[in-house]
């Protein structure tokens, strides 16, 4: 039996996926993703690892899954708030790499 803190989060997170996000504009759902995917990259440096790790295939398939539109969103940030030369070599890479059957990107 779940604990009922995990309950409530489990809840909380069901209705901002079914209830709030939804309702976001594009902007809304992009800043939300920005906000969301630097808190992870930071934390992946703070670990010594690449920045860009964080982005793998099954965290690929679960998002797209939430947001379907979520390739525009990262165009959309990789365009107007990620401009790198690193950023655009990971991305590069990736699309060479997208149909290895490796779960990593």
């Amino acid at each position: 039996m779940k604990p009922d803190w995990i309950k409530e989060l489990e809840a909380a997170a069901d209705k901002f996926w079914k209830e709030e996000y939804p309702k976001k504009s594009f902007e809304q759902k992009s800043d939300y993703w920005k906000k969301t995917l630097e808190k992870g990259m930071n934390e992946q440096e703070k670990m010594g690892l690449p920045a860009f790790g964080i982005f793998n295939k099954a965290w690929y398939v679960s998002v797209k899954e939430q947001e379907p539109e979520i390739d525009k969103m990262l165009n959309y940030l990789f365009e107007n708030d990620w401009k790198s030369k690193d950023s655009a070599a990971f991305w590069a890479r990736t699309a060479v790499e997208e149909n290895s059957d490796d779960d990593t990107l």
